[in-house]
């Protein structure tokens, strides 16, 4: 084992190493290149706690690289992590909780590379996160200013009750209020002097005036004279018109004219297609990488820039999204993304309209583990129609790894569905789809750089792209 760190003054090792624990068993499905990110911590005295790892070389920390190897340490850091969360999303509760805590990017003082290949001395971060307590709320203070008026209100009642009652005394002793007037006394001498008669004024008639004044009711008036009809007028005759021969075809006329008529049949028929997408964790190696440095890789040697891009899985995205924008509207698309052994995710059919979900679900690949075909093509034939024309593109870059027989597969389903196609892009050449295309009449289109993918892609759905008829 390789010593990358040691720390003195370390408080309650024995957390450390129980949380260790759980870390182990959370990262056991994880590739060996996942899981041997991660020191290993040792307690070889109280209060003493060392870092190992088993990736053999010289440990130097992240913070006295050169600005190039910390960028590339960094790079595979990134999407390692981004591995680890996505994972985490599917996890137990236990497991999930510690996956999350570790996904979070590191401090860099307990991150080290080893020829290039991050390590991480977990420390503080691999500790129970502490639980927060929310603060104690202040009970709301009684509100004091309510007395004033309420003072008020009491003495502006006194003083009513005060002046009521000198109101009705005063009325008591005197007969009336002390604001009204004392009504003066009537003598007989001033009733005497009311003369007994007053002459009458004579009243004129104003009746034959009002009389006058009554409008007459109006006259009514002589109705208008009718008009006399006005005659319809007479159409005029319609010549017949001229009888025209029909124009006699060429047979280039014919044939474009016939490729018209199957060009409009087959944009009203749908058709289905299931991309099925390899996301085992080969497709992270680099397009260029020689057989050499994939055979030490795949012995889990460190081969520098061998995850570099342009990677086979950033290819295959960037093709695939430029040939599901060009296909006919009349094209539904479904998607079958294999991550790794019974770990395949299905995206269902969609319209022509809705195709931004199967692109943004290709943008989210994270290559993880090993390669399903089987049980991806297995879960693409069963969303097909067998009454239908159907296809499935296959692309990949390397043979089952996960006990299946994606051949078996093939014939089954070119059985049940007799209009399916099966093409595949066989990336690298590692021949594993040949059978798949030979059991439904299909192709296989070998691409072994970032231009042949994008070629031998849009050749594997040319037959679902509208006829050109000109």
């Amino acid at each position: 084992m390789n010593r990358i760190a040691r720390y003195e003054n370390v408080e309650n090792t024995d957390e450390l190493l129980t949380r260790y624990t759980l870390l182990q068993s959370a990262l056991s499905p994880f590739p060996k290149r996942i899981s041997q990110l991660y020191a290993i911590p040792k307690v070889p005295e109280q209060g003493v706690i060392e870092w190992y790892s088993p990736v053999a070389g010289q440990p130097v920390p992240y913070d006295d690289l050169p600005i190039e190897e910390q960028q590339a340490v960094v790079h595979n850091l990134k999407e390692i992590l981004q591995s680890i969360k996505t994972v985490s999303a599917s996890t137990a509760n236990e497991s999930r909780e510690i996956l999350d805590q570790i996904s979070n990017y590191p401090v860099s003082s307990s991150l080290y590379a080893i020829n290039g290949t991050p390590i991480i001395a977990l420390g503080e971060q691999l500790r129970t996160p502490p639980v927060i307590v929310p603060p104690p709320i202040a009970p709301v203070p009684a509100k004091r200013g309510c007395l004033i008026p309420l003072i008020l209100l009491l003495l502006l009642l006194l003083l009513l009750a005060a002046a009521g009652y000198y109101l009705w005394d005063y009325w008591k002793k005197n007969g009336h209020f002390p604001f009204m007037p004392v009504p003066a006394e009537v003598t007989h001498a001033q009733i005497s002097d009311t003369p007994a008669s007053l002459p009458l004024i004579p009243v004129k008639s104003h009746l034959p005036l009002i009389l006058a004044d009554i409008p007459k009711p109006p006259v009514a008036p002589e109705p208008a004279p009718i008009p006399e009809p006005i005659p319809e007028p007479v159409p005029e005759p319609v010549a017949e018109p001229l009888k025209v021969e029909p124009k006699v075809l060429t047979e280039k006329e014919k044939k474009i004219a016939e490729c018209k008529i199957r060009k409009k049949k087959k944009q009203q028929e749908k058709t289905d297609m299931m991309l099925v997408f390899d996301a085992s964790y080969s497709m992270m190696i680099n397009m260029n990488a020689t057989p050499e440095g994939i055979e030490l890789w795949e012995r889990d040697i460190p081969v520098p820039g061998i995850e570099d891009e342009p990677r086979r899985v950033s290819v295959a995205k960037d093709a695939s999204k430029k040939v599901l924008n060009q296909l006919p509207s009349n094209v539904n698309v479904g998607l079958v993304t294999a991550f790794d052994c019974n770990n395949v995710k299905l995206s269902n059919m969609v319209s022509a309209n809705k195709r931004n979900t199967i692109i943004n679900q290709i943008n989210g690949i994270t290559p993880l583990g090993a390669t399903a075909l089987a049980e991806g093509l297995s879960l693409a034939g069963s969303k097909l129609n067998p009454a239908k024309e159907s296809m499935i593109v296959v692309i990949s870059d390397g043979k089952e790894t996960c006990d299946g027989d994606p051949c078996a597969v093939a014939k089954a389903l070119a059985n049940a569905h007799p209009k399916l196609k099966i093409n595949v892009i066989d990336i690298m050449g590692a021949g594993a789809g040949y059978c798949l295309a030979e059991a439904t009449g299909g192709q296989v289109f070998t691409a072994k750089n970032t231009n042949q993918i994008n070629t031998m892609l849009k050749a594997a759905t040319k037959e679902l792209e509208d006829e050109e008829c000109e």
